[in-house]
């Protein structure tokens, strides 16, 4: 079982990954000399930092369940995966979809709408990055939810 002391490492490398994708999209709004923009360009390595962590630890506690859970597993997992970010991207993308309809008065993508909020949108390419903006790493987490399975079963 993994304790929170044992690998209190996890929490503090998502910590660095929280700064180096906050230095590179601060970086984006201000102009940056060549030095500083070497520095801070090496900011989107927090992404993969971040989803490296992330394997590592939903591969541990799919691990953990399996021995308690046995055939409800899969299901499970799932289910709660879903029940943790699925709500708050919906709310998020509600209120995109309000910002880009009601304020800036811009049309939705139908298409884009239902690839993002099936989570699909690391698949249909056009939608990737739309509602909401940023929202890409998490159509990519939750079809790595769906792969967790899969790969520790084979």
């Amino acid at each position: 079982m993994i304790s929170s002391e044992k690998y209190r490492w996890v929490n503090a490398l998502r910590g660095y990954a929280i700064l180096l994708v906050m230095l590179i999209h601060s970086s984006q709004a201000f102009k940056i000399h060549d030095f500083g923009k070497k520095i801070y360009d090496n900011g989107d390595l927090g992404v993969q930092l971040f989803f490296i962590l992330s394997g590592f630890t939903l591969f541990n506690s799919y691990s953990k369940r399996r021995l308690r859970e046995g055939k409800l597993t899969n299901r499970n997992f799932i289910i709660r995966r879903f029940f943790r970010i699925a709500p708050y991207y919906y709310i998020a993308g509600l209120i995109y979809v309000f910002y880009k309809v009601v304020i800036k008065h811009n049309a939705i993508n139908l298409k884009n709408l239902i690839a993002n909020y099936t989570f699909t949108n690391g698949i249909y390419l056009p939608g990737i990055n739309d509602i909401p903006p940023g929202g890409w790493s998490i159509g990519i987490e939750m079809l790595f939810y769906l792969m967790i399975p899969m790969l520790l079963n084979m």
